[in-house]
């Protein structure tokens, strides 16, 4: 499909009249996609996806970069068919979650820290998990606990559950100053990372990430800014084991979300957008 018939397809669409035409590898960019839009527009192209063949993320634009510029001819850098399905073979047989585990559970943690893993906006559990555990403890230790003791005490899940401010803090949504929808030359959503870059991970343990959760959740790739990626949820995880473990999946990948796991997996089931933010 060549930018024209894509416009044509996005025309009564908040992309409608925007910039359009082929971006890297094989991709087609549309540019100056209003940062206050942006999801409006994403949702819009993705509900296109079957007319257009092509996945799309939301990508930034801030910086210009010479890779992003319009082209008025396809890059002949495209990938084949081949090496698109590698990756997708690779996506369907690789076990991602290695790559994203966490490596601080089993520090010893002091008094100040304890307070940061065990209370949240409604619930504060440090003094009871000093004279449960003493000092100094892991959060390997303290998060499963808090996460039962919560879970077990109605009143305490009552607090948090009444409490939006979790869900808030995962759902929150970013958009740079300038932002471009970057439609992909494949229909499959965990594909995204031959395209874009996400900091710190491989494109293999990523794009297996991302099929599974779109798999098991329902979970589509909005956006991928560098740092930070935004997915839209159909079936957010609802049993406690699996809240449980899908919290530590999203913690494993983003280094600056500023949640304890318990209170991750508590706010899951009531969330549909998961922000992941991975930085230095």
């Amino acid at each position: 499909m060549t930018p024209d018939e894509v416009a044509v397809a996005l025309s009564g669409t908040p992309m409608a009249g925007l910039p359009i035409g082929h971006g890297p590898r094989g991709t087609i960019l549309v540019q100056n996609v209003p940062p206050d839009e942006s999801l409006a527009a994403w949702r819009a192209a993705r509900a296109k996806v079957p007319v257009t063949g092509r996945w799309p993320v939301l990508v930034s634009d801030e910086f210009e970069p010479e890779w992003q510029r319009l082209r008025a001819q396809p890059d002949p850098a495209a990938p084949t068919a081949s090496e698109l399905a590698d990756l997708d073979r690779t996506a369907s047989t690789t076990d991602p979650w290695p790559e994203f585990t966490r490596e601080d559970d089993e520090e010893l943690i002091d008094a100040g820290y304890v307070a940061v893993v065990t209370q949240s906006y409604a619930v504060d559990l440090t003094a009871e998990a000093v004279r449960t555990f003493g000092l100094p403890a892991t959060s390997g230790v303290l998060e499963p606990w808090a996460y039962q003791r919560v879970l077990s005490d109605p009143e305490l899940l009552y607090r948090m559950e009444n409490d939006d401010r979790n869900v808030l803090h995962i759902e929150s949504w970013y958009a740079p100053d300038r932002v471009a929808l970057m439609l992909l030359p494949t229909a499959l959503p965990w594909m995204a990372p031959f395209w874009t870059d996400f900091y710190m991970t491989s494109d293999d343990g990523l794009a297996a990430a991302l099929r599974q959760w779109h798999e098991r959740w329902g979970a589509h790739l909005v956006a991928s800014w560098d740092t930070i990626l935004q997915l839209v949820v159909e079936r957010p995880p609802q049993s406690r084991e699996d809240a449980w473990t899908v919290a530590g999946q999203i913690l494993g990948m983003a280094s600056h979300l500023e949640m304890a796991r318990w209170q991750l997996a508590i706010a899951l089931p009531r969330s549909k957008a998961w922000y992941i933010h991975n930085r230095p």
